[in-house]
């Protein structure tokens, strides 16, 4: 499984989450996007895994209690991704989007994916 399905499948229970850019309605959404993919594990001069470094964007409006919420996700990426072998406890960026009016809550994580061909 990607890392992209897998923090699809750990955001379900918190609206909707789409690759880059959301474009919907929703007041609670999410976005995921990789900040860095290098191979790792060489081996004939191949590598043989990515060492990825992942983001998860959460948003929800800026007056409505975030903690728990954000114990929640992170909990929930932690869980799903803590058994791959380079995976890091998720860091939190929290910000306020002042245009939008919305909470911006930044995931950030390592991970190990295979290679794709």
């Amino acid at each position: 499984m990607t890392s992209f399905a897998k923090i699809r499948t750990a955001m379900l229970p918190f609206g909707p989450s789409v690759p880059d850019e959301y474009t919907g309605s929703e007041t609670h959404f999410s976005t995921y996007n990789y900040a860095d993919d290098r191979g790792t594990d060489f081996a004939d001069d191949e590598p043989q895994e990515n060492k990825v470094s992942l983001q998860v964007h959460y948003f929800l409006p800026e007056n409505e209690d975030f903690i728990s919420l954000r114990n929640q996700i992170r909990d929930a990426l932690w869980n799903t991704f803590k058994n791959d072998a380079d995976a890091t406890y998720p860091v939190i960026t929290p910000r306020i989007e002042t245009a939008t009016k919305l909470r911006h809550l930044i995931f950030e994580f390592d991970a190990t994916e295979e290679r794709e061909e």
